[in-house]
């Protein structure tokens, strides 16, 4: 309240004096502002560092690991790669062009909380649309095709979906899983 009434009594002074006077007396007062603001924000700073003493950050070879709540959160930062994880078997892997940023692929590592097989979605092309489905223990894959993922397997070399009781031979063409030309 001290200050208030030394800045009102200030401000009044200033008024008084010559408008030159003023300005440089208002300069002054907002540098001592800004410095004490400064001094604040470094003091807030120092105390949200031992807010966050939980993390725990790890350099390798090519990146970093950031690790939370003592492993069960963390993510990894390389230098064409971020991934974040939720423990061991959930994580969202975003790989990318380190000289533009520019999203490479993508993969889903997926653990239903309903005990099924866990599984990983991956965007080939990193549109955002997913490609491919890969379950874990019984290492299916399936194919996102047409709109949803139908079972893919191999018969002569080639890659095949049951599309309305048809075996379709289809490829990935760098956008999506299409009819192979042969069948079109």
């Amino acid at each position: 309240m001290a200050f208030v009434r030394f800045l009102g009594h200030f401000c009044t002074i200033c008024a008084m004096q010559k408008p030159k006077w003023y300005l440089t007396a208002s300069l002054c007062l907002n540098v001592v502002l800004a410095c004490g603001l400064l001094a604040a924000w470094r003091r807030a700073a120092k105390k949200d560092i031992s807010l966050t003493e939980p993390f725990e950050v790890t350099a390798t070879t090519n990146g970093y690991v950031v690790a939370y709540q003592k492993g069960r959160l963390f993510w990894t930062v390389d230098h064409g790669m971020l991934s974040m994880n939720i423990g061991p078997d959930q994580s969202a892997t975003f790989n990318f062009d380190s000289t533009n940023g520019q999203v490479r692929n993508i993969v889903l590592e997926i653990k239903p909380t309903d005990g099924s097989s866990p599984y990983w979605i991956s965007d080939f092309n990193g549109d955002g649309i997913p490609d491919q489905r890969r379950f874990e223990r019984s290492n299916e894959k399936q194919a996102f095709y047409r709109g949803e993922f139908r079972s893919l397997f191999a018969t002569n070399g080639a890659q095949c979906v049951m599309d309305g009781g048809k075996m379709i031979e289809v490829k990935f063409d760098g956008r999506s899983w299409e009819p192979n030309k042969a069948q079109r």
